[in-house]
């Protein structure tokens, strides 16, 4: 197993805009993985990156992509598709 970062962005044109308080309950949900969330009120996109224990890249993308979806359904913010993500190894970061 290895440590991931992985950052997920949403982006739709439909649903409510993003909230800054739907904002600060995400970074609350995440806060376990090591979350932080970017996005402004007003907006129709916001961003996560988390911290995942994964084989692999394509396990730890499928974890944190789980736990965005539900984490960002509990925060109230919209469905919106998934339009970027990243997966880096969190060792690579530190080089």
């Amino acid at each position: 197993m290895n440590s991931w970062r992985v950052y997920i962005q949403a982006s739709g044109d439909d649903g409510p805009r993003v909230s800054r308080f739907a904002l600060g309950v995400l970074v609350g949900i995440l806060a376990t993985h090591g979350g932080t969330v970017t996005g402004r009120s007003g907006r129709r996109s916001w961003g996560a990156t988390l911290s995942v224990e994964a084989v692999d890249a394509g396990e730890a993308l499928l974890i944190a992509a789980a736990v965005v979806a539900s984490a960002s359904a509990e925060a109230g913010l919209s469905g919106w598709p998934v339009v970027r993500a990243e997966v880096v190894r969190e060792d690579l970061l530190h080089d």
